[in-house]
Order: structure tokens, then sequence, then C-alpha cells
């Protein structure tokens, strides 16, 4: 530690490049929770927070159906599980934990471990139907389309377009702009 106030972070970072075309490079930071003594893998840990008592039941569920408690998350979050696993593949960790969560105190403030449910992030790609190819062709466009970008500092949204696959990258207006455009017709 070089200074006594210095904050440790809670997981490792791992620094990758892949090269996503022939002209382009990219380096992603990937993070890493834990690593598992004795079998030289990398596991990380994501929480799964109860929020309705009646629908996810992991007080009484949990013990007999972890499997099926899972699957019903993995339905109501797909998109968080998705983008949970594509960080993990990335960052090459071969092991992923899911942590079932029960509020402790009703403020929220507390939380309690009720259960755990380990996978191997390679079968659990597969069992989602997640295609790591079409993340990384996603990935691609958008750096494609950054790079092409004529402006050189700004606020965009990059969105798709209703009906053929097709995005674009348009350029909003942010406070300041709007300020400075103010100005601008004041003087006038």
């Amino acid at each position: 530690m070089e200074d006594e106030d210095q904050i440790f972070t809670k997981m490792g970072y791992i620094y990758k490049l892949w090269k996503i075309s022939k002209d382009l490079t990219i380096c992603i930071r990937c993070s890493v929770h834990s690593f598992l003594p004795g079998t030289g893998q990398y596991m990380n840990m994501y929480p799964l927070l109860a929020w309705n008592e009646k629908r996810q039941g992991w007080m009484s569920d949990l013990d007999s159906m972890t499997a099926v408690c899972l699957t019903r998350e993995i339905a109501d979050n797909a998109a968080k599980f998705s983008r949970w696993t594509v960080m993990a593949t990335l960052a090459g960790v071969q092991q992923m934990g899911f942590g079932f969560m029960s509020r402790a105190d009703p403020q929220g403030k507390a939380h309690d471990l009720i259960g755990s449910f380990t996978v191997n992030t390679e079968q659990f790609t597969s069992q989602i139907n997640l295609n790591i190819d079409n993340c990384w062709a996603t990935l691609k466009d958008v750096v494609e389309t950054l790079v092409k970008c004529s402006e050189d500092e700004g606020t965009f949204l990059y969105m798709k377009d209703p009906g053929p696959l097709t995005y674009r990258l348009i350029k909003m207006n942010t406070d300041e702009e709007e300020k400075d455009s103010d100005d601008e017709d004041e003087g006038l």
C-alpha cells in the first residue's frame, strides 16, 4: 500500500487486446472478481436480489429447486445475464456464481445471502443461447461507426432504425451546447 488512505478495489482487472478487423484493434478492460486457489481458475460472482417474495419465494424454494429459481431469474432478466456472461467470457473467467440475496431489514440497507449456484461460463453461454460472434459483430459496427464520425467531441445516441438492420449515430444537444446556442441567439 502506498498511502494509508488508499482503498483497494473489490475486483481485479485484465486488459486484453482484440483485433476486430484488419485495421482495428481494441483494448477492453475485463473484471475478475476472484481466483480459485488450487484450480487456477477465475470466478465472478453476481447478486440476484429478491424484489418480489410471492414471485421468487427463495426462502422456501431455494433448497429444493435452486436450478428452477435460477431459470426463472434468467427468464425475467435475460439482458442482465447476457451482459454478465459476455463480461465473464471476455475476461476468461471459467466459473460464474450467482448469489440469491434477500433483504435483512425493511430499508434495504443490509442483505442476507440465502444461497448460491455456480455454473461453468462456457456451458452457461450455450444454455442461455448467447452467440458471442453476434456480440463481436455489434461491437465492430459501433466502433467502426465511431471511427467514421467526423465530430471530435459531443454526446451521441447510437440507435437502431425500425425495419431493416440499420443503425445510426445521432449527435445530441447537451445543456452546454443549448446554452451556447441561446447565447448566440440573444446576441442577434
